[in-house]
């Protein structure tokens, strides 16, 4: 079961990439060569990461957060047995994503002896390090091994496992720079599913939404993993912090169990909190930002919302449509020349078998 849902959403996330990238009319500008602030591009997503990251896939959404990569001289078709094949590998269990930069990539998996951080060399599949970092993951459950993907920031890979351990590696040479369990530092409890939030590092942040008593989203010091702040109340869910600008103002936005709130970046006010249901419910998939405009998607068969941004007070977002279709449950969306592509699954449920799931565009 674990490779056929590995194998399904490896090949997925292969084809939103090559699709963002045969776009080419609609590649997200290089903020280098834009007259603002990298933290003030057009569509409000912040671009700290991809100003540094050049054609790299530094985390999981890409170099600006949204699924869409800067490469060109993508091939417009396939033969039909594929792409050439550079090399395989096998690994283990886990649904971690792969990211790259340089002439390497990374990921996490588990086998029988651990969980662990893998770096490969991108041209051979080589090992040129790998980290263990904690016995396995429910490893005869359902759903075993690691769930975030790494993040490459500034010659370090974070990354974040299934029962709250957050880390960080020299990515050269994977060597221990320092960790943080966070169920301990927070007296907090991990959500259901295990801790599947990978990191988002930026202003020298590691923000995580967490969950609990004073700790919906919290912000570790990149360097020293020390809390620099933590905020909000509201339980937690899977979906990664998500860092945007609104009028010049640099925020994150937490796609919580109960409700999507938002944070300043630098100090960790909570602005406004935006109440989506009561009781159990799930948030995985990754919101879609264009200024003023946040799409989000929920599982369970309950569709989509658009809502906007103000700045009036008493009145922080405000509801534009609400959409049946894009239950994207764990799928995120991407959003290409005005549309958002992505899945409507159509079970109460996400599974391997996507014989009831379709693909939507929506406009």
């Amino acid at each position: 079961m674990t490779s056929g849902i590995m194998k399904y959403v490896s090949w997925a996330c292969v084809w939103l990439i090559a699709a963002a990238i045969n776009a080419d009319d609609q590649q997200v500008p290089d903020p280098a060569a834009d007259d603002r602030s990298v933290s003030q591009r057009a569509d409000g997503l912040d671009a700290g990461m991809a100003a540094a990251a050049g054609h790299d896939w530094p985390g999981i959404r890409g170099p600006h957060w949204n699924g869409h990569a800067d490469e060109t001289g993508l091939a417009d078709s396939w033969p039909p047995e594929g792409p050439p094949v550079l090399w395989t590998r096998a690994l283990g269990q886990g649904y971690s994503a792969f990211v790259a930069w340089s002439n390497r990539v990374a990921t996490q998996y588990q086998s029988l002896s651990g969980q662990f951080v893998i770096c490969l060399n991108a041209n051979t599949g080589s090992t040129l390090w790998e980290y263990r970092y904690d016995w396995p993951y429910d490893p005869a459950g359902l759903y075993p091994g690691p769930r975030a993907t790494p993040m490459y920031k500034d010659g370090f890979l974070y990354f974040a496992g299934p029962a709250g351990l957050i880390g960080c590696l020299d990515s050269e040479t994977g060597t221990h720079i320092w960790s943080v369990e966070l169920p301990q530092v927070l007296q907090c409890e991990i959500t259901g599913f295990g801790y599947a939030c990978s990191p988002t590092v930026i202003d020298g942040l590691v923000l995580l939404p967490v969950g609990g008593s004073d700790a919906s989203m919290v912000a570790l010091d990149a360097k020293t993993g020390q809390v620099r702040w933590h905020s909000g109340s509201q339980p937690g869910s899977y979906a990664p912090a998500f860092p945007i600008t609104f009028r010049g103002r640099r925020l994150v936005l937490g796609y919580l169990e109960n409700a999507l709130v938002c944070h300043d970046r630098g100090t960790g006010e909570l602005l406004w909190t935006h109440r989506l249901s009561r009781g159990y419910d799930e948030h995985s998939s990754w919101p879609i930002y264009q200024e003023p405009f946040l799409w989000i998607s929920s599982p369970f068969q309950s569709g989509g919302e658009l809502l906007e941004l103000t700045d009036r007070p008493g009145q922080h977002v405000g509801l534009v449509s609400m959409h049946p279709l894009m239950s994207n449950d764990i799928f995120s969306s991407v959003l290409v020349d005005g549309a958002i592509y992505g899945f409507d699954v159509h079970e109460s449920q996400a599974r391997v078998d996507r014989s009831t799931s379709r693909d939507v565009a929506l406009s």
